[in-house]
């Protein structure tokens, strides 16, 4: 049987294809210009183009990809805003440092990055005097005589610079640096006969002594103030 059948009342032709002696349809498409007709199916059976890039299925291939890219775009469209916010961060980082860069500096005596040393005006600011607290020009000389009673061999002085103790006596002189009673199991100085202890600056308070037996020796002190 040939295609198309011609409507008997109004003598219009339908556009049809014979499939085993039924007459089936056929549609247009609605692409294309005005007066073209696109078939949905070809001669030898294909889908056409046209119809292909209208009725992609959610499981094809093609949308499956497109997903897939989606996905992708979506992920570096977190990053590039993740990056964005820790660049912004690091740009004003950037700008605190290029602030203090560019910040002249302050006038005036104030000393920056350094210990300043004034040697011209004592007492004057910004002065570090390194050997000026260790000299001494004074030298104060005293005795006590050896016993076996805990004595002061030193009395506190703030404006000591440092001091010596000679022991002359044959019997060892026991000191006691805390300035208590002195006592063979209370000292941290032992000076046999003809030896000296010498105090080291920084330490300005008082000392105690005795000695091991009493003899005819002293305890000979000089003090630097």
């Amino acid at each position: 049987m040939a295609d198309n059948i011609t409507a008997p009342a109004t003598g219009v032709v339908l556009a049809t294809d014979d499939v085993g002696g039924v007459q089936y349809p056929r549609a247009k498409l609605a692409l294309g210009a005005d007066g073209a007709a696109v078939d949905a199916i070809g001669g030898a059976g294909a889908v056409s183009a046209a119809v292909q890039r209208m009725t992609l299925a959610s499981d094809d291939p093609a949308v499956a990809a497109l997903t897939a890219i989606q996905g992708f775009v979506d992920g570096l469209e977190t990053l590039a805003a993740a990056t964005n916010a820790l660049l912004t961060t690091q740009n004003g980082y950037l700008d605190g440092v290029e602030a203090l860069l560019g910040a002249a500096t302050p006038a005036g005596t104030a000393i920056i990055g350094k210990v300043g040393v004034d040697q011209t005006t004592d007492g004057t600011t910004n002065r570090v005097n390194v050997d000026a607290s260790l000299k001494s020009g004074t030298a104060t000389r005293t005795t006590v005589n050896s016993g076996i009673a805990s004595a002061p061999i030193l009395a506190a002085n703030p404006a000591r610079k440092g001091a010596t103790i000679y022991n002359s006596d044959a019997n060892a002189l026991l000191l006691d640096l805390s300035g208590g009673a002195a006592a063979a199991t209370r000292c941290q100085v032992r000076l046999p006969q003809y030896s000296s202890y010498e105090l080291g600056s920084g330490y300005t308070g008082a000392i105690t002594g005795i000695w091991e037996a009493d003899g005819f020796g002293i305890a000979d002190v000089v003090e630097f103030t």
